[in-house]
């Protein structure tokens, strides 16, 4: 103990000596003095305010910068987006859902005008009405600029937002975005000054004040003056007072500025003249006092109040760890040791804080990094899909920015075979030539219509399948036969329909997909799908637009080909009437009415043609079955073409199966009109002394059903395989200028073969250039027993005399009367003639019960004959008098109505004679 106080009794000495000269010296020192010391200390406080002030914006324009980058880039791939998506497309949800994938809270998309035209915030918002808006209107429409407004704390939550916009790509206006940025929030709350300042005490009692120098604005104070005084306070800041006085207590201000800025720092002149002046003669006699007491308790009082406090203080310094501080509680006996612990405490926290901020900000600057790399990718690949190249190298290209971007083994895009369990890899990237992949693999088909629905509605929401390694997985180890350690998948959906997916694969190592990840596959996925079903519908409308306007040309040549095959015939007809007009000899005159009749028949077998190809083409050509003769009927054919053959001098062969039942049930006339057709075309392309064999054998008979085989064989022109596929489309000859070598319409062998599909069978050719061609066809009947002749020539009907009879003609052609009254003059039958369907009702109400027929046209003025015939039946005389259709209408629907209408029968123009004489003797001799 002695030797502790003998080696302390120089410090006492030394302090006592200190003391009184201090306390000497200070009694000598004058308040300025005094003043201009502690105005250096609070120097030194503001400098240290401003350097924070400094760190603190440095660090947030930094961060707003990057902000600004990335939220830049996000209007930027939305605009990109806008840009190629159509405009049907383009509706609130979708809106949305970019919403959520880029994590913003409002797009809007405006007009030239600047109204919104889609948005997922408010709809029809007008940019221009709002103050906060309109400089996005001027930037980005009239001044084609981007534009980034500062992130601003918004009014209800205090969060920080912020408003990008930039223009759009595709036309006049603009692709604005909203979005919070939670985390720069935070980052203000940590980087303000607040708290320090709030902390901040200069001496006991001072404190610190941040104004805005221009308005005056109190941005900051200590909290230990009282919220009362703040007012009286910043007006005096303002007018830099260097002394202000308040409720008796004299304040000293020292300032410093920064930017807009002026920071006060105060101290009361308490503290000042409390600690250090006092009365001189206390302090005399203070010093006096603590000398002798220093004398007997300076070893007690330096070992409790300095030393062991101090040697804590060292102990607690050494032990301390992150996120502690000092027990400083135990230091209040001793104000300097109190302080020193304070200030080290506040030194700690203030380094744990920039810690926290450093990472903070390293976590948010690689989060924003990577985001920014995704975006900006995203927006390369869009340009890539938007270039003029073929869809196919745009594909890859997106695969190897991609598989560059992940850093994996291989990306490929993969379909499956709709019938069989296979899929098959249309496009793939690999990072290593090494890396050998299958175009064809089993099994994967199976798995992949498991995983994924064949349709989806909303293609913008399909959700990514990962796993980190197959084989761990039970589901997915059929991977392993390809290599596959590691995968992730999107699925393309085109048009709604499942097509495949993009497979992200790693072959060497599992790996771990992170949510950015999935997005990005999923976005990329979407791309890629728009693109291929963009490209479809191209393919698709330019193939349409190839096959109309060959369609076109094809119609066009058609009609020309008509207007020559009409206006032959006519020629024939008008020239044939004005020679045969001249004639003098009954001889000559029979002469030229034989060949008007030829022309006629011609033309109305153009014109039947091209009725029944417009049925074809309708979808309306039906079959009229009823009970025939077969040998009768071929034997009609024989004799129909047999003067055409005779005429080139040609040798025409018939050869019939005897094995063919002779009665069958089936439409005679379109199965006669197949075999003239493929006469009448081996008659046409084959030279004089050629022989065309005609050919009918027993194909099948089962049961009821018979099936016969045709075959028409010439030793004609032939014709190149090539050219043969295209003998049975609408409108086409095989060679333009066989037109005009040989004529025809090109409509015979279309019309035979709807007619043989019709009768369940078919027809095709074989042929060779200049050895002939040989026509094959196979139609179907029902077999019934064997009855009478059903045609049997009963050439008695044009002798009756039917001069008991009185008819009513309704006919408003004064030509189609007078054939009419020629053709049955022989019956003596009494005609009377009206010119329309409302004279007829009127005539026959006049002439009651006079009339045993009426002949009824229906095309006709005033009143049309369907018309006619029902007001005829309502009358109580109408109820049975038979009507009968005579008209040039001869299509089934047009037969149809004539029997709704109340109708007994049906003539067809121009008018069969023998059709005429048998149905007037039906209901004549009926009647």
């Amino acid at each position: 103990m002695k030797s502790k106080f003998i080696s302390i009794f120089p410090v006492l000495l030394i302090i006592f000596l200190s003391f009184s000269f201090v306390v000497l010296f200070s009694s000598m020192q004058s308040k300025k003095s005094v003043t201009e010391i502690l105005k250096r200390d609070m120097n030194q406080s503001t400098n240290f305010i401003l350097e924070n002030l400094k760190t603190s914006d440095t660090v947030m324009k930094s961060i707003l910068e990057e902000i600004a980058d990335k939220n830049l880039n996000i209007a930027r791939a939305i605009a990109e987006i806008v840009k190629n998506t159509d405009n049907s497309l383009l509706t609130p949800e979708k809106m949305a859902y970019y919403s959520l994938q880029f994590e913003v809270d409002e797009i809007y998309i405006t007009d030239e005008n600047g109204v919104t035209v889609i948005t997922n915030g408010v709809n029809g918002f007008d940019f221009k009405s709002s103050e906060q808006s309109n400089v996005f209107v001027i930037a980005n429409i009239y001044e084609q600029t981007e534009l980034v407004q500062p992130p601003m704390p918004r009014g209800h939550d205090n969060e920080m937002y912020q408003y990008i916009g930039v223009p759009r790509l595709d036309s006049p206006g603009i692709v604005q975005i909203g979005l919070t940025i939670s985390s720069l929030t935070q980052i203000v709350d940590s980087l303000s000054l607040n708290k320090f300042i709030d902390n901040y005490v200069v001496g006991i009692n001072g404190g610190v004040f941040v104004l805005d120098k221009v308005t005056g604005e109190n941005l900051q104070s200590s909290s230990l003056v009282n919220d009362s005084n703040n007012s009286y306070f910043t007006s005096e800041i303002l007018k830099l007072s260097e002394t202000i006085s308040y409720d008796g207590e004299t304040y000293y201000f020292v300032y410093n500025f920064y930017e807009d800025k002026i920071i006060a720092c105060y101290i009361p002149e308490t503290d000042i003249f409390d600690s250090y002046i006092g009365n001189v003669y206390s302090q005399i006699i203070t010093g006096i006092v603590a000398v002798v007491i220093s004398w007997i308790v300076s070893f007690f009082s330096l070992s409790i109040f300095l030393i062991k406090p101090l040697e804590v203080l060292n102990e607690e310094i050494n032990s301390l760890q992150n996120n502690k501080k000092i027990k400083n509680p135990i230091f209040k006996r001793n104000r300097e040791i109190y302080n020193l612990s304070n200030s080290i405490n506040l030194m700690l926290s203030n380094i744990d804080r920039r810690d926290e901020l450093v990472s903070a900000l390293t976590i948010v600057q690689e989060d924003l990094e990577s985001k920014l790399k995704e975006q900006e990718l995203i927006s390369i690949i869009s340009k890539v899909f938007s270039s003029s190249s073929d869809l196919n190298s745009n594909i890859n290209k997106s695969l190897e920015l991609t598989l560059n971007f992940l850093n994996v083994s291989r990306i490929l895009i993969t379909t499956i075979d709709p019938v069989e369990d296979y899929s098959y890899v249309t496009n793939v990237v690999t990072s290593d030539v090494s890396i050998v992949t299958d175009d064809k693999t089993s099994g994967l088909k199976q798995v992949l219509v498991s995983t994924f629905p064949s349709t989806n509605e909303d293609v913008d929401n399909v959700p990514s399948i990962s796993c980190s390694d197959v084989r761990e997985s039970e589901k997915y180890s059929i991977f392993q036969k390809v290599g596959v350690i590691a995968f992730l998948w999107s699925p393309l959906y085109v048009n709604n329909s499942f097509y495949g997916v993009i497979a992200v694969e790693d072959t060497f190592n599992a790996k771990n997909w992170s949510n950015a990840d999935k997005l990005f596959i999923s976005l990329l996925s979407n791309t890629i799908s728009n693109a291929i079903g963009k490209n479809i519908y191209e393919n698709e409308r330019d193939r349409a637009l190839d096959e109309a306007k060959k369609s076109s040309s094809a119609k066009t040549e058609f009609l020309a080909k008509m207007s020559h095959e009409m206006r032959t015939p006519l020629n024939a007809i008008v020239g044939m009437t004005n020679i045969g007009l001249k004639q003098e000899t009954a001889e000559k005159k029979d002469e030229s009415f034989a060949k008007i009749i030829g022309a006629s028949r011609h033309l109305l077998g153009v014109i039947n043609d091209v009725l029944d190809m417009s049925k074809i083409e309708a979808n309306k050509m039906e079959l009229s079955n009823v009970s025939f003769n077969l040998n009768e009927l071929v034997l009609r054919i024989e004799n129909v073409m047999r003067y055409r053959f005779e005429e080139k001098h040609q040798n025409l062969v018939f050869e019939i199966d005897d094995k063919i039942p002779s009665s069958l049930f089936g439409d005679d006339q379109r199965f006669s009109q197949v075999c003239i057709n493929l006469l009448s075309n081996a008659n046409k392309f084959t030279p004089a002394n050629g022989k065309v064999t005609f050919n009918l054998e027993l194909s099948s008979l089962i049961n009821d059903i018979v099936r016969v085989k045709g075959f028409v064989l010439d030793t004609g022109i032939g014709i190149k395989e090539s050219e043969a596929i295209k003998l049975f489309n609408p409108f086409v000859q095989a060679d333009s200028s066989t037109t005009r070598k040989y004529g025809g319409t090109g409509l015979g062998l279309v019309i035979s073969k709807k007619i043989t599909e019709l009768m369940n069978g078919d027809i095709r050719i074989e042929s060779k250039i200049g050895e002939g061609s040989k026509f094959i066809f196979e139609v179907e009947f029902k077999l019934i027993e064997e009855t009478k002749k059903i045609d049997e020539d009963d050439s008695s009907i044009f002798d009756s005399d039917f001069s008991d009879y009185r008819i009513l003609l309704v006919e408003d052609v004064d030509i189609n009367r007078e054939i009419v009254r020629s053709l049955l003059e022989s019956t003596n039958i009494k005609i009377d003639e009206v010119e329309n369907g409302f004279l007829a009702i009127e005539k026959f109400k006049e002439e009651k019960g006079k009339y045993d027929l009426i002949f009824m046209d229906l095309q006709m003025p005033i009143m049309d004959g369907i018309t006619s015939a029902k007001e005829i039946r309502k009358l109580p005389i109408g109820k049975k008098i038979p009507i009968v259709a005579m008209t040039a209408n001869v299509f089934k629907e047009d037969i149809d109505k004539c029997f709704q209408a109340g109708m007994n029968d049906h003539i067809g123009k121009p008018i069969d004679l023998k059709e005429l004489f048998t149905k007037l003797a039906f209901f004549l001799n009926k009647k």
